[in-house]
């Protein structure tokens, strides 16, 4: 799940200026601009998440993040006016607190006892992966069929990781 979010969000960061610049109409100054939009709700709102996860569970304030922030991608595909773009990006970026804030301690949760270390390891190797993988996936995706892909490839990504999350089963309350 943390592969394909992370992979999701990653490859749409690094090619945001450019689909700003390209796509939308936006200067270079404006389209990074609109990436505050995004990381200024995840900076200001991971403590929040945090204690939201341990009020409700952290499986369950991860897989609304998920399926929050699929919903924002999904409604950035079908090419909202552009005044709304702001607010599904700051949408996005709560969503992205709520998931990555409660998504790794569910990981260590689960995790054997003696494996800690071998499950943040592998953490962390997902996560440089996705960083790895999705900027040429991305671009390959919008080279092969244009700037109107690129919120749907990101979608698919998404869509996957909620697949994943969905079907995470907390044990005696240790992913709750």
């Amino acid at each position: 799940a943390a592969l394909a979010w992370v992979a999701a969000v990653n490859g749409a960061q690094n090619m945001f200026t450019r689909y700003g610049t390209e796509a939308l109409g936006l200067s270079q100054v404006q389209a990074t601009f609109m990436l505050g939009y995004f990381a200024g709700p995840f900076i200001l709102l991971s403590i929040p998440a945090g204690i939201l996860g341990d009020r409700i569970g952290r499986l369950r304030a991860t897989r609304l993040g998920s399926v929050g922030i699929v919903l924002a991608f999904l409604a950035l595909a079908l090419q909202p006016p552009g005044a709304l773009v702001p607010v599904l990006f700051a949408l996005a970026g709560l969503c992205w607190a709520l998931l990555m804030t409660n998504s790794y301690p569910i990981l260590i949760n689960l995790a054997p006892p003696g494996t800690l270390g071998t499950y943040t390891g592998l953490w962390n190797l997902a996560i440089a992966v996705a960083g790895l993988i999705s900027p040429p996936l991305y671009g390959a995706v919008v080279d092969l069929l244009g700037w109107a892909a690129f919120f749907p490839v990101g979608l698919v990504f998404l869509v996957l990781g909620t697949w994943f999350i969905l079907r995470v089963r907390a044990t005696a309350g240790t992913a709750s």
